[in-house]
């Protein structure tokens, strides 16, 4: 990552220290490393330092340390003459199942293969299911979760699964969801997933990219105290993937209170007919080369559809530890709540929250159901240790005033995890990796070219931007005395209201499918100022000449995004405009600001819409700068992405307030010459569309 360095150095003040930091597994590991190489490694610092300099002796420690059960032996963990974006393996010649050691631990004392339940007894809790509002809780042991996954494990081999087919999820938070995901690895599958209340087209546009042999799919699904039944939907799936050669059955899985109607001449079947296969014994667990694919996930789907990117099991397993156990600290007695959906990259964490036994509980529903206060004592009741959370819940505590020690005892919570959102002093920059890391993506499914390929789409959306870094879209800040590394927002056109992340391109398939007759076009953006709690979705329209925008086609439009997508890919407004720029990479972002702006290295570009060549061109706009310049004029280089930023200007002079829609294209490279910018920036700049 590369930044400018802040000229503001704040006064900090001490709120927290550990009580024995020396009884860390991070401290464990800095001291196993000091004395196996003769190292004086003493902080965080230094052991980061340590890891990016010495690449391969840090994971080899990181792999050893970890003790997963797997077969076989390497040379050397990484090959560290290679550049990243040649995608150079890991740890050739290990094979690991991602079940195997998710469920079972270790026997040090036999070999690297043995099995042993040590921290994972059968009576010890394992799983915890709780309903929304912390209702229908249910606990299962780690026997009952080795039991349930191994007969579905067996079910699966026995339906013909094989090693690299894939298992798609359309499920809650719920154990059965995790029996699924388990299962499939157990065996050599490839498990992937969304969350149930996404719509029909969302579904498809995940599901028919990876060609699934068997889909499992909640019946009924519950939010915000209403139950919504799914069986029209998982209908309409099943006919549309009954389309595809690979797709054999969906499999219900029981959520409501009574049993679904099923239609048993259709490819629709219950999960306890299809447990009815397995066989008395587990099956073997297919081990596979450290590389292999295990999980596959989605992008934003911002130029199109949802990229399907391919994660490895070692990757996964590696990253689980590093992460959750030396950096979260996790043990075998820690009780983990990480709030997600089966949708987001973060119900990996709910799931891996098993690999040093620790108890993880896994909740479906709204956070703020029944009350805001009921999550909280959530928490005390299941004596959470480690929580995971987003900005968006923290902003509503503080906006309702909940302080929530007040509301329940919260002494066992020793870690709580979430997105950073508050930008603090610190130069921000784009956060790259030069150097290779074991987790990064294998791939995405389906794309025709190899990854190292510059014309994949693998290789244009991570490494096209610098050569030999990976680049993936996410502006941060480090603190100038913590570092701590601060999310200040995305470089790329990926909307995140609430924490959840989907690209425009999902929008605009629903608006050229049901709108294109009476729309020209459309573009959806995310606005979020530097005092908002959370972005914004905003839908721009263009219609057609003779129709209008009312508010009755406002309705139809949100009630067909959620009916096609899901309810977080509503938009907040929709709003007419007489004119819409030809491209789409854009932002639209709200910019208050008094007469001349002064903008400087030290400003966060949540103040500034979200764009360093803004932050650095906006301190010279003026009010005689002319503001308009033809479309003719925007060039095909350098906009590699956009900034559509809906500009408020005060006047000191006349304090006359004015609104402008400014299409302002982002300068590519790093320079502190804001007049070099400004000329550049008014070089490509667009049609000014008057909205007020």
């Amino acid at each position: 990552m590369t930044t400018k360095s802040s000229r503001y150095r704040p006064t900090m003040r001490e709120l927290w220290v550990p009580f024995s930091p020396e009884d860390t597994m991070i401290f464990r590991f800095i001291q196993k490393i000091n004395q196996k190489y003769n190292l004086n490694i003493r902080s965080y610092s230094d052991l980061y330092n340590y890891s990016i300099s010495n690449l391969e002796q840090f994971w080899s420690e990181c792999f050893e340390t970890a003790g997963f059960i797997q077969s076989g032996s390497y040379t050397r963990s990484i090959d560290e003459s290679q550049y990243i974006d040649a995608i150079p393996r890991w740890f050739e010649g290990i094979t690991i199942n991602f079940a195997e050691n998710l469920l079972f631990s270790r026997d040090d004392t036999v070999a690297q293969d043995a099995k042993a339940t040590k921290e994972k007894e059968n009576g010890k809790i394992a799983v915890t299911q709780v309903g929304e509002g912390g209702v229908d809780v249910r606990h299962f042991d780690w026997a009952t979760l080795r039991h349930d996954t191994s007969s579905l494990a067996s079910a699966l081999q026995n339906r013909g699964l094989n090693k690299g087919d894939r298992v798609f999820a359309v499920a809650s938070n719920s154990y059965q969801t995790l029996t699924v995901f388990l299962a499939t690895t157990w065996v050599g599958g490839i498990f992937s997933s969304t969350s149930p209340d996404m719509g029909i087209e969302g579904i498809l546009q995940r599901a028919k990219q990876i060609s699934p042999k068997l889909v499992f799919m909640d019946d009924s699904t519950r939010y915000n105290g209403k139950d919504f039944d799914l069986m029209s939907k998982v209908r309409k799936i099943v006919a549309e993937l009954s389309k595809e050669a690979s797709f054999q059955n969906l499999v219900l899985l029981p959520r409501g209170k009574h049993p679904a109607s099923i239609d048993l001449t259709s490819k629709i079947e219950p999960m306890d007919e299809f447990l009815s296969c397995a066989d008395d014994g587990p099956p073997s667990f297919e081990r596979l080369p450290f590389h292999s694919p295990c999980l596959i996930s989605y992008s934003s789907g911002t130029t199109g559809e949802p990229k399907c990117i391919v994660h490895s099991v070692g990757g996964l397993l590696i990253n689980s530890y590093k992460e959750g156990i030396l950096h979260g600290d996790l043990r075998a007695d820690d009780v983990v709540l990480q709030y997600t959906t089966t949708g987001w990259i973060m119900y990996v964490a709910c799931v891996t929250a098993l690999l040093p036994g620790a108890r993880t509980v896994l909740y479906d529903g709204s956070p703020f159901f029944p009350n805001a206060t009921s999550f909280i004592k959530l928490l005390s009741q299941e004596k959470v240790t480690s929580f995971g959370t987003s900005p968006r819940w923290m902003f509503e505590m503080r906006k309702l005033g909940i302080s929530p020690r007040e509301i329940a005892d919260l002494c066992k919570v020793k870690t709580v995890t979430s997105k950073a959102e508050l930008a603090v002093p610190g130069a921000a920059g784009e956060l790259v990796a030069y150097k290779p890391f074991p987790n990064v993506p294998v791939s995405f499914w389906n794309d025709i070219l190899p990854q190292q390929s510059p014309k994949s789409k693998y290789f244009s959306s991570y490494f096209a931007k610098y050569e030999h870094v990976w680049a993936h879209g996410d502006f941060v800040s480090i603190h100038p005395i913590t570092k701590a590394v601060l999310f200040h927002g995305r470089s790329d056109g990926v909307l995140n209201p609430s924490g959840i992340r989907f690209g425009s391109s999902e929008i605009y398939s629903v608006m050229e499918r049901h709108f294109s007759e009476i729309m020209v076009d459309s573009i959806c953006v995310g606005q979020r100022r530097a005092s908002d709690s959370d972005e914004t979705v905003l839908l721009f329209v263009q219609m057609k000449p003779g129709y209008r925008l009312t508010r009755e086609l406002v309705e139809t439009i949100k009630q067909t995004i959620r009916k096609d997508l899901s309810n977080r890919h509503v938009p907040k407004h929709v709003f007419e405009a007489p004119d819409l720029p030809e491209e789409r990479c854009f932002f639209i972002m709200s910019l208050e600001a008094q007469g001349n702006l002064e903008a400087s290295s030290d400003t966060s570009i949540h103040d500034y819409s979200g764009s360093i060549s803004w932050n650095w061109a906006a301190g010279d706009l003026g009010d005689d700068e002319p503001l308009i310049r033809p479309a003719r004029n925007l060039p095909a280089t350098p906009c590699r992405s956009s900034l559509l930023s809906r500009a408020h200007i005060h006047s000191i002079k006349s304090r006359e307030r004015r609104s402008n829609l400014v299409l302002l294209h982002r300068v590519h490279g790093s320079t502190t010459n804001s007049t070099q910018i400004r000329a550049q920036l008014w070089q490509s700049c667009g049609r000014i569309l008057e909205m007020e």
